[in-house]
């Protein structure tokens, strides 16, 4: 199987090989050369085979052939020609290759091309025979239609990867994100993410989210997230739960914040001493149901026990004289059956 990575240069090197350049302006009718291509592709990971097809080239063209799958991203250089060779290099974004095709009377080439992209080297033998003829203004027009689909799909493509990094983003997940996802988002996603995880918002997502809840590229904690963006999850915290308290933010007070220590004074206010004789203002009853999960609710300075506050402890009662003579009756009982 071909490395992920490596079929877009796949793709590239089969028209670099296999489209010899046109000429800008096509007649209704051209007579071209009609072409039988043999390649023999030899990649990390996959067992070369080789692939043989057909291709219509304007007649007597002399030029380096232009590959019908780079989008124009891809450019030539240090050209060579000879009477009976020719050699060139290639570059493309993040790739880069040199090339070499030797003639075999008119209508016979051999050649080779080697491609460096991510640190890996592929080589493709090339080789090809003139069949016989064709139009070769139908093939450029067959040729610039293939280009624009393959520009739309690509663009479709950049389409859904632009859309699966922002939903990382919007869901907080650091791992999409990094440098090993499959995903390659852009730096910009990164820096997108990093600032929301510092708003209240984006820290409360990921609060939320335990070390191993979500395993796999949907999952990443706080202190996984505060690392990928090298920032103090402490610092972070304070800031946020400091304003949040001062601004009563009780959706972030209650998710992020009491569990340390912050909302104390409207926890006793609010909260501390309610039950359903007296419950919270409406405003507050999501807050409290929230400390009292946790276990925070405190009793209200200054107020009487209730059903939420401890109960002191009552009083004792004084024995009777009716209770001590059946005390000492119990006693002496025991004492005839010998317990």
């Amino acid at each position: 199987m071909t490395p992920r990575h490596l079929l877009p240069l796949f793709g590239l090197l089969l028209g670099l090989a296999a489209a010899a350049p046109l000429p800008a302006h096509a007649a209704p009718a051209e007579v071209g050369d009609l072409w039988e291509d043999t390649m023999e592709m030899n990649l990390p990971g996959m067992p070369a085979r080789p692939q043989v097809h057909q291709r219509c080239s304007a007649r007597n063209a002399d030029a380096v052939p232009a590959g019908s799958q780079d989008n124009g991203k891809c450019t030539t250089s240090d050209v060579k020609r000879t009477p009976t060779s020719m050699a060139w290099k290639v570059s493309c974004p993040g790739t880069v290759g040199s090339g070499e095709m030797v003639y075999e009377g008119r209508d016979r080439y051999r050649g080779t091309m080697t491609v460096t992209s991510e640190g890996q080297t592929m080589t493709m033998k090339m080789s090809g025979r003139r069949i016989g003829e064709c139009d070769a203004a139908e093939a450029r027009r067959k040729l610039d239609a293939t280009r624009q689909q393959v520009a739309a799909s690509q663009q479709q493509a950049n389409d859904a990867m632009a859309a699966t990094c922002k939903g990382a983003v919007d869901g907080m997940l650091p791992r999409m994100l990094g440098a090993d996802s499959p995903y390659r988002c852009a730096p910009a996603h990164k820096a997108e993410f990093c600032k929301r995880l510092q708003t209240p918002e984006g820290y409360s997502t990921v609060a939320a989210r335990g070390p191993s809840s979500q395993p796999g590229l949907h999952g990443g904690d706080l202190a996984e997230s505060a690392a990928f963006c090298g920032i103090d999850v402490a610092q972070t915290r304070t800031r946020l739960c400091t304003a949040a308290e001062q601004q009563e933010s009780l959706e972030m007070l209650a998710s992020s914040c009491i569990a340390h220590g912050w909302g104390k004074p409207i926890i006793v206010r609010e909260c501390a001493g309610r039950d359903f004789t007296s419950p919270p203002a409406p405003r507050y009853t999501s807050f409290c149901s929230a400390v009292a999960r946790q276990g925070l609710m405190q009793p209200e300075p200054g107020s009487r026990s209730r059903r939420t506050a401890a109960a002191p402890a009552a009083a004792p009662v004084a024995a009777t004289p009716q209770d001590a003579a059946v005390e000492a009756g119990k006693q002496l009982i025991k004492g005839l059956f010998g317990r």
